[in-house]
């Protein structure tokens, strides 16, 4: 049976938690199939969109840096308020485009929560770059109590 090609490198902080057995070689972890690599950015989001910002919201509109790595805090954030949902995906569509270089073209909606299930429910389509290949790419994200699900 023939490998999947790799097609990008793994990224350190993967290769650092040891995301793949141990067991494999060296050269297995060292570069990721294109499954590998969607795997690896849903990991990444899940790690960005629930780490916090210590930076308030209202000086978010400069250029970010490491320290800004993390969501603002939304704890004002009305689900229901489409104003509210509108910048709420349009904060994340510019955080996600500084934070994972991997994907272009960035779009986050925010779905209206309903009666039955009153969970934050988010839409991510991109475009995925990484060398040769250029594909478009969506996420489900939904939050589990304190932490974030992203789903292909």
């Amino acid at each position: 049976m023939r490998q999947p090609a790799r097609i990008a490198p793994t990224p350190l902080f993967d290769r650092l938690i040891g995301t793949e057995s141990l067991t494999q070689d060296l050269g297995s972890l060292s570069a990721l199939d294109l499954d590998g690599v969607k795997a690896s950015i849903a990991r990444e989001l899940e790690r960005l969109l629930v780490s916090r910002s210590r930076r308030p919201r209202s000086e978010m509109t400069r250029e970010r840096t490491v320290i800004d790595y993390g969501v603002a805090d939304h704890f004002m954030f009305d689900p229901r308020s489409a104003d509210d949902r509108k910048q709420l995906g349009d904060e994340l569509e510019d955080l996600i485009t500084v934070y994972e270089p991997r994907l272009q073209r960035v779009r986050v909606y925010v779905e209206e929560p309903n009666d039955v299930d009153t969970r934050l429910h988010l839409t991510l389509e991109a475009f995925l770059v990484v060398g040769e290949v250029k594909e478009p790419l969506s996420f489900r994200i939904v939050k589990r109590g304190d932490f974030l699900e992203v789903s292909k």
